[in-house]
């Protein structure tokens, strides 16, 4: 049950390395819990989160099979969207299965005849009973694990992470059961246990030059000798192996080989971290011999015992984690241990980092950035803060968010401590302020006067042909992505789809064969609506230093032939309106047709269902679908469709029943619209799937009307597919509970106000 993970340390490109010292200074061995990334997607964070892989599985018995001793089973494996997320959705994909795949019976049985069965994860391939625990399960450690590079992916293999029997009872009308949505059959969320105890021991390489190691071994054994450790009726079924619990319910040695590309140990370099992770049964320690090897290319390097009891007498008890330091030089030193609980796994946790995690600010005053990121529906908040310190954002909703740190001038350094918290997790920083060697800086500065000059380009103005605007590949944006960033033919590329202004922009570029690093590459004063922006890279012409996230440089030589693809873009802003566009999750693609209509003339015919669209109304179409991406992502929304689930229907009529989570998924999904101008001779708005469009009177009045608010509802309900049976065109959702709270809601969203565009006045409309 020893996992161990690397962590690597970042080198600060092209600074002059020191050279190696003849003796180590010793290693610092310290307690914490494994830290985690997207990319390493690792088991387990500082607070005992759970990640999922989208291999996981969980197997499903029918309790009423299962009561005769028949083992009725069906599996469920995590859907591809879950791999490394917090949240996970197990189903069975019904319509792509194989016709020979029994789960397309027992499935079936269970969504339709079973009366209620139990979840297990992970999959077992046996039982075994432990009655005191609550549980059935059976796990295989091998007595020497193999890891490689730097993710701890495989912990939970091996781990009593989660266990047990979970009862999901499902009554006559299907609630708490399974759910079938097209081909997919889903299993309800449901929670899970820990089993177990973890800790963690972090070897820090004090010295400057590499360590390669082989091992990490932990020993827990009593001081008379035996290894009767753990609780003998614990039934815990292992391979033979390893450790036999069946038999005397001991600990035993547990040990983790560690490999790097291949070879046969792991380099620590200078300054550099190795973690180990050891899963523990709850017992007490009294009594017990602790011993923690860390073995070498060269030699056993250290070996540290101290005697479990002096560790307060605590146990070691299941669902609670362990912290504790260990400093290891010229003595042993047992300096602390502390405890926190473990939370139960309820398919839904939170991932949550910051960044970087020792924010430096100069003494003169100035600022920093950093980064937030949660996954918790509540997002975060800063619940500490030093006084001196001013933070231009103290929450944020789920998502990504960019805050800057701000401080005054000062005569002495000083530090202090922020804390963010999200949910049930915290991260504390430590930030100073303190005397900082100015290094150059190449990140292009573009002022407001510079982009809102009269030669730079905008899009969807009133005097854009009807070529370029109705083009696709020339105007079209995603509502998640409204400001588009590239490179193209060596200049960096700012195309706004917006009727507002952003303020304070950054862009931050990454070149993999350079750093992992992200550097700053541009700063905006603002970026105004609908700008088409063309800036020429820098290090097309001379040598550029660029400034990373956590503080470093990194140099960019001369190259006039920089080819576009090697960078990859991302902006950044720290103005309440890009906090909103963040917001938006769940985009749709947006173009605009003429659908035969021909915007010169000027009854923009000849089409008799459509007229052709101006760029008058594109711009609305930009504001509007700003505003519908923002709203299908709102709590308050997601609240209104549960609570008025009963007035949902679909092409059936009334007896046409459509669940709040279908309703949900369908607006959450992607949608590719050609948005269009609507005769009014014909009617006031057409839509279907992929089609989209108002007449000129409703594009001038959904945010102040409720008829023309009902109009668009109304089409919307046509583009997610139901017709004027359903309660999404000629009922409820479109006539009542979507136009009211569109409405009442508008001073909430992006664009919340029609007077950005001021499209009435424009006199470029159709008469």
């Amino acid at each position: 049950m020893l996992l161990a993970g690397l962590a690597g340390c970042q080198e600060e490109l092209d600074e002059l390395q020191p050279a190696p010292q003849e003796k180590p200074a010793g290693l610092l061995f310290k307690g914490t819990m494994p830290g985690t990334s997207p990319k390493n997607r690792a088991y387990v964070d500082e607070s005992g989160g759970f990640f999922w892989n989208a291999a996981d599985t969980v197997y499903v018995i029918d309790s009423f099979y299962n009561s005769y001793g028949a083992m009725f089973t069906a599996n469920f494996s995590a859907s591809p969207e879950s791999e490394g997320q917090k949240t996970a959705v197990f189903q069975y994909d019904m319509a792509n299965a194989d016709p020979n795949d029994m789960n397309i019976f027992l499935i079936d049985y269970l969504l339709h005849t079973a009366k209620d069965y139990s979840a297990f994860y992970p999959t077992p391939h046996h039982r075994g009973d432990d009655a005191k625990l609550g549980g059935y399960y059976e796990y295989r450690i091998p007595s020497t694990q193999i890891q490689e590079g730097t993710t701890s992916r495989h912990l939970g293999r091996y781990m009593l992470m989660t266990s047990g029997r979970v009862d999901i009872p499902r009554d006559g009308t299907g609630e708490g059961g399974l759910t079938q949505d097209g081909g997919f059959v889903r299993l309800p969320d449901f929670s899970l246990t820990h089993r177990t105890s973890l800790v963690k021991f972090r070897v820090l390489n004090r010295q400057l030059n590499p360590i390669e190691v082989k091992r990490i071994r932990i020993n827990a054994r009593k001081k008379d000798g035996s290894t009767a450790y753990f609780l003998p009726s614990c039934a815990y079924y292992v391979a033979r192996d390893s450790v036999d619990l069946r038999s005397q319910g001991a600990y035993g040695t547990l040990t983790v080989e560690l490999q790097d590309k291949g070879t046969a140990h792991c380099t620590v370099p200078g300054q550099g971290i190795l973690s180990a992770y050891a899963a523990l049964l709850p017992n007490t320690t009294e009594g017990v011999e602790f011993t923690f090897e860390v073995e070498t290319t060269d030699a056993l390097y250290k070996t540290l015992a101290f005697p479990g009891d002096q560790i307060r007498n605590r146990r070691f008890e299941a669902g609670t984690y362990y912290t504790f330091e260990l400093l290891v030089d010229h003595g042993l030193n047992v300096q602390g241990w502390e405890e926190d609980r473990l939370d139960n796994i309820q398919f839904g946790q939170d991932a949550f980092s910051v960044s970087p995690a020792a924010p430096v600010l100069p003494l003169e005053g100035g600022q920093t950035t950093l980064q937030v990121s949660s996954t918790h529906s509540g997002g975060w908040t800063l619940a500490e803060c030093p006084s001196w310190l001013e933070v231009d954002a103290t929450s944020a909703p789920q998502g990504t968010t960019h805050i800057r740190l701000s401080a005054p001038a000062t005569m002495a350094e000083r530090s202090g401590t922020l804390c963010f918290a999200s949910g049930n997790l915290r991260k504390w920083l430590t930030v100073r302020q303190t005397a900082v060697t100015i290094t150059a800086d190449d990140a292009l500065h573009i002022a407001a006067d510079e982009i809102n000059a009269p030669q730079v380009l905008r899009i969807l103005q009133d005097n854009e042909p009807a070529s370029v605007y109705c083009d696709p590949n020339q105007r079209s944006f995603n509502t998640s992505e409204p400001l588009q960033v590239n490179v193209e033919e060596g200049k960096l590329h700012l195309r706004f789809y917006s009727p507002r202004k952003l303020e304070n922009v950054e862009i931050w570029a990454k070149m993999p064969d350079l750093s992992e690093e992200e550097f700053l590459l541009a700063r905006f004063e603002e970026v105004p609506p609908f700008i088409d922006f063309y800036k020429e890279l820098p290090f097309l012409t001379r040598d550029c230093t660029f400034k990373t996230l956590s503080g470093k440089s990194v140099t960019i030589r001369r190259n006039p032939y920089f080819p576009d693809g090697m960078l990859s873009l991302r902006a950044a802003s720290y103005c309440d309106y890009w906090r909103k566009l963040q917001q938006i999750k769940h985009g749709w693609t947006i173009s605009f047709s003429l659908y035969g209509g021909d915007p010169t003339k000027p009854d923009g015919g000849p089409s008799p269902n459509w007229i052709g669209i101006r760029p008058v109304h594109c711009r609305e179409a930009v504001a509007l679908f700003l505003n519908i991406g923002y709203l299908t992502d709102m709590k308050e929304h997601e609240a209104l469709i549960r609570a008025n689930e009963h007035l949902l229907y679909g092409n059936g009529g009334t007896g046409d029943p459509v669940t709040a989570d279908r309703v949900l998924s369908q607006m959450k999904a992607a949608h590719n619209l050609k948005v269009g101008l609507v005769s009014p001779k014909h009617a006031a708005g057409l839509g279907g799937p992929g089609v989209f469009g108002l007449d000129q009177m409703r594009w001038l009045n959904y945010n102040t009307e409720w008829g023309a608010a009902t109009v668009m509802f109304h089409e919307l309900g046509h583009v997610l597919g139901y017709n004027h049976t359903s309660s999404f065109t000629n009922g409820p959702w479109a006539h009542q509970l979507m136009s009211n709270f569109y409405l009442e809601h508008l001073p909430e969203f992006p664009i919340d106000s029609p007077d950005y565009l001021d499209s009435k006045n424009n006199p470029n409309l159709y008469k």
